[in-house]
């Protein structure tokens, strides 16, 4: 970002997304569990959560999608895998959370 007042350049302010702290530990230990696969389903950029997944060891990213298509990502990967488990950190990923909770009918 470019702070500027009365049309003169202050500054400039870069913002990231950084992985939580300790993340990389806590899915070797899912691998260790017998967890096979680790996707991230996502609604921000590719690149930067490329970048992420990445930096803790995440298998696969899907990015840019918005809540309903987490959700169908969470019935695709239960077909391809069987058994899914999500974890959300925001209300756009209370669709995806729930979604095997009740019955559903695709078309």
């Amino acid at each position: 970002m470019l702070i500027q007042a009365n049309e003169q350049l202050l500054g400039v302010l870069g913002l990231a997304d950084m992985p939580r702290e300790g993340m990389r530990e806590v899915l070797e230990h899912l691998r260790q569990l017998g967890i096979r696969k680790t996707i991230m389903l996502t609604d921000d950029y590719e690149r930067v959560d490329r970048a992420i997944a990445d930096a803790v060891g995440l298998d696969e990213v899907k990015a840019g999608l918005l809540p309903q298509d987490r959700v169908r990502g969470m019935y695709e990967l239960g077909q391809r895998y069987g058994l899914v488990a999500m974890v959300g950190d925001g209300v756009n990923d209370a669709p995806a959370v729930a979604w095997r909770w009740k019955p559903r009918t695709w078309r």
